[in-house]
């Protein structure tokens, strides 16, 4: 892994997501959160590093007074965009939903069709 200066992404009030990895990581984050890039800086209530972890390390810490949450997530195989997609979905996102009543927000997935009529 080629580490690379970390993006941070500002989502409503007081939400930020700093993103740590490679190059192919961080492009992804920042193809998705485009709108959200943030001048790093200020504390982010979620940390999600993609790297590999020692065997018998955490990958998880919360610190619930506070609502800072970080994450360490070890990435293999392939294809790599597949996976950064899934982890999005299933993992960054769901914790990034965990700090927002903080910052007086609740995050739900949604999704709606329209149709004629």
């Amino acid at each position: 892994m080629n580490p690379t200066q970390p993006e941070t992404f500002a989502f409503l009030d007081r939400l930020r997501l700093e993103v740590r990895g490679d190059k192919r990581a961080l492009s992804h984050f920042r193809t998705e959160y485009r709108a959200a890039r943030a001048d790093p800086g200020v504390d982010s209530e979620l940390v999600v590093s993609f790297g590999r972890t020692p065997p018998g390390s955490r990958g998880f810490e919360a610190d619930y007074r506070s609502l800072r949450l970080r994450a360490t997530i070890d990435l293999r195989g392939a294809p790599r965009s597949f996976g950064l997609s899934l982890l999005q979905g299933y993992v960054v996102e769901p914790l990034l939903a965990l700090p927002a009543p903080g910052a007086g927000h609740v995050l739900l997935p949604a999704a709606a069709v329209a149709s004629e009529g």
